[in-house]
This record gives C-alpha cells, sequence and structure tokens, in this order.
C-alpha cells in the first residue's frame, strides 16, 4: 500500500487510472513508463540491481494488466508524435501502430507522407506488418512505402517479404560461411 501511496505521488499514476478504458494509448505507455522509472529509481536506491523483467511484473501486478500488453504500450515509446497521434485519434490500430514503432524514424515519416496521399489516410495492420518485415529485411524505401500504401492501378501488390537471415543484404549464412 505504501508503493501505492508513494508511486500515485511520485508518477502522478495510479493502479486505479489504468483500469479506466478512457486512457488514450499514449496516456497509457507513459503511466507504465512513468511507473517502470519510479520503480526503477526505487530498486537503484535500495541498491537492487534493475531488471526490467522483474520490473514490468511489478506493474503488471499493480496494474492488473498482462506483462506482455505492458511491454507492448512501452514499445509506442519508439512511434513517432505523428503516428502516436493518428494512434490516440483511432485512425489507426493498436496492432499496426506496435509494428510501425519497429521502423525507424525517417521511415515512420515516409509512412506518414504515404498515408495522407492514399485514399484513405490510414493504414491496415496487414500493411504495418509488411512495412515492418521490409524494413527488418533493410528494404523498405520511401517508394516501397508508397507501393504498400497507395496500390498501383493495375492491382498489383507488392510481393510479402519475411525478414529472415537470408534476406538481409550483407548477411551470410552459418552454411555459406564453412565453405
Amino acid at each position: 500500500r505504501y508503493l501505492q501511496i508513494r508511486m500515485k505521488i511520485s508518477t502522478g499514476y495510479s493502479a486505479r487510472m489504468f483500469e479506466s478504458q478512457e486512457l488514450m494509448p499514449s496516456q497509457r505507455m507513459r503511466g507504465y513508463i512513468a511507473i517502470e522509472q519510479a520503480l526503477a529509481k526505487e530498486q537503484h536506491s535500495s541498491g537492487t540491481p534493475i531488471d526490467t523483467l522483474r520490473t514490468t511484473s511489478a506493474i503488471s501486478e499493480r496494474t492488473g494488466d498482462d506483462r506482455r500488453k505492458i511491454q507492448r504500450y512501452k514499445r509506442l515509446e519508439k512511434l513517432s508524435p505523428e503516428l502516436l497521434a493518428l494512434l490516440d485519434a483511432g485512425d489507426i490500430t493498436f496492432v499496426a501502430a506496435y509494428d510501425l514503432s519497429f521502423l525507424n524514424l525517417e521511415e515512420q515519416q515516409s509512412v506518414y507522407a504515404a498515408m495522407n496521399q492514399s485514399d484513405s489516410g490510414t493504414i491496415s495492420p496487414k500493411q504495418a506488418s509488411s512495412l515492418k518485415n521490409l524494413s527488418g529485411a533493410a528494404l523498405l524505401t520511401p517508394a516501397r512505402v508508397t507501393r504498400v500504401l497507395i496500390p498501383a492501378a493495375d492491382g498489383a501488390e507488392l510481393p510479402t517479404v519475411k525478414a529472415t537471415p537470408s534476406t538481409i543484404p550483407g548477411n551470410v549464412s552459418k552454411k555459406a560461411r564453412k565453405t
């Protein structure tokens, strides 16, 4: 109970706030991060080594939310402010935003620009997953972003690419290294 009161004072977030369904994703993300920082500060002051997995578990115990859910929300910190605002407004889904958080800032800016050019002005989870895979394979360019988000007039789709060691340029497999 003491830790809950102290956490509320130091972070401005209480466990009860997370029970509310009215929190925007960015508010929930900031809340989890603030609680994590408060727990890390407490661990540091007590001389205990900081363990993020244990910290995430402690947040989970206090909020009642699943550990994996907390990790996904914390990942949104990597999302550009423009895309985070679209998530808060409900213009993109949480799943799409989570996948987009794996793109670097330049790639995210290309996505945002292409979304503004498209008729729908949004992105589906499937499109976000394709962009994440292309980025992971170091194959994502502004032209490919546009092609994924704005289908060609002839209906031709960009082939799906799975990020595997063989699709990443300059990556040599273990088998090839032995020869």
